[in-house]
């Protein structure tokens, strides 16, 4: 198959899956995912496995680490662009594993890992901003805010993971649905825009971290980041086991 028949067969798999529904909840998306496609159309040509594009993601992730922790601002600037590559690469190797029409419970299980590690770059960030005599603030404060967004964001990931892993195996959703009235008490809506606006803002990672580097301003990029996950995503933890919970009282009631 020639490029551009790789690219047409890649963008027909994609309008016939589940993916593009889902991805028209991010406003960025509408971005990264058609920057994905050539990339994608390539890395088929030369014969990578979606799995194969999976660990190019993590190597990319690992070397922009790497970049950042020398402090060298030149340096940091390509650690920015080494993870908007490993942005990129982890929606190709989902296009990938769509263009061979091949399940592959193997690639999500190290692909969700890969997204889970990606928040190291903070802690990684953190210490090369010192480094380099750019940091806004104390550096152990800068350093501790890095920590923290990375443990914040992995238990956001883990909790994430245990509900739907529980609601599956529970088949709560399968059986019951909340009643419209009960929806509207408890202001879902608003639960659910504030939730958008959360992911939203997270997906937008790449490009913020691309902007402020240049400018030595990711003691910003940390202190944006740790407001956002920390207030707002755990946020979103509490918020949805107390829906959970009534979820559950609801369903014992029939």
């Amino acid at each position: 198959m020639t490029l551009s028949q790789i690219y047409a067969k890649l963008l027909e798999s994609y309008q016939a899956s589940k993916k593009r529904g889902l991805d028209g909840e991010f406003i960025l998306y509408r971005l990264y995912r058609p920057l994905s496609f050539p990339l994608s159309a390539i890395l088929i040509k030369l014969g990578c496995s979606a799995n194969q594009v999976t660990i190019q993601s993590l190597t990319a992730l690992l070397i922009a680490a790497g970049l950042f922790l020398t402090g060298d601002p030149l340096y940091m600037v390509f650690g920015a662009l080494s993870y908007a590559l490993a942005f990129i690469l982890d929606f190709a190797d989902g296009n990938i594993a769509r263009f061979h029409n091949k399940p592959n419970y193997f690639g999500k299980l190290i692909d969700g890992f890969v997204d889970s590690l990606s928040c190291i770059l903070f802690i990684a960030i953190a210490i090369g901003d010192t480094r380099a005599s750019l940091a806004m603030m104390p550096a152990g404060l800068e350093l501790t805010l890095g920590i923290a967004t990375t443990l914040v964001i992995l238990v956001i990931h883990y909790y994430r993971m245990r509900v739907a892993y529980f609601l599956k195996e529970s088949g709560v959703l399968e059986r019951y649905s909340d009643p419209p009235r009960d929806r509207a008490e408890s202001g879902e809506s608003l639960i659910n825009m504030a939730n958008k606006v959360y992911k939203n803002l997270a997906t937008s990672t790449p490009i913020v971290l691309l902007v402020l580097t240049p400018f030595g301003l990711l003691s910003v990029f940390i202190g944006f980041f740790f407001a956002l996950h920390a207030l707002m995503g755990l946020s979103e933890i509490v918020v949805s086991l107390m829906r959970l919970r009534r979820r559950l009282n609801v369903y014992r009631e029939y």
